[in-house]
This record gives structure tokens, sequence and C-alpha cells, in this order.
């Protein structure tokens, strides 16, 4: 069972990448924390208490964004967009 401030902690160390597919970028999320962060903190605990996850979990949609203008080389594009719950729920489990 994680507790808020663990959670918050990770919210807070999310990068702040402007595209999800849920379009809930992670600047929201990070703002709305403390509103929000009880609701997150009981679906995390109960999916991980049941060992049930979003269907969506790895889901991506692929999309080659450009980081910079001008780019040729893969790496210098952004290859997904992930709904930010998942990009939260991974890194709890990874934490």
């Amino acid at each position: 069972m994680y507790r808020k401030f663990e959670l918050k902690t990770i919210v807070k160390n999310m990068t702040k990448k402007k595209n999800s597919t849920d379009g809930v970028n992670t600047k929201l999320l990070k703002l709305s924390f403390e509103s929000i962060g009880d609701q997150f903190l009981q679906v995390i605990n109960n999916s991980l208490q049941k060992g049930e996850f979003s269907n969506t979990w790895k889901i991506t949609i692929v999309i080659p964004i450009e980081k910079n203008q001008n780019t040729i080389l893969c790496q210098e594009h952004r290859r997904n967009m992930v709904p930010s719950y998942d990009k939260l729920q991974e890194l709890v489990v990874v934490f």
C-alpha cells in the first residue's frame, strides 16, 4: 500500500511531457494533485491489491513528433503518447 506522500513524490518527479492520449498532461496532474491525490491513491492501491490494471496500460498512440525542427534521426522524435494515469501507475509499480 502506498501513502499519499509517496505518490506525491512520484508525481513531482514525473517529466513534463505535454502530450498524452487522455488529454491530461503531467503539468495538470502536478497542479491538481492536492485536490485529486486521494482519489488517485485509492485507485492505485486498489489496483495493486487486486492485481487488476487498466486495459489501456501500455497501449500507446505512435506518432513521430519532432522534438526540434528539421530533425532527421529517429531519436530526435517523440515516439508515443500514453495516458497520464497509466504513466503514473507504471511509475508506482517501478517505485
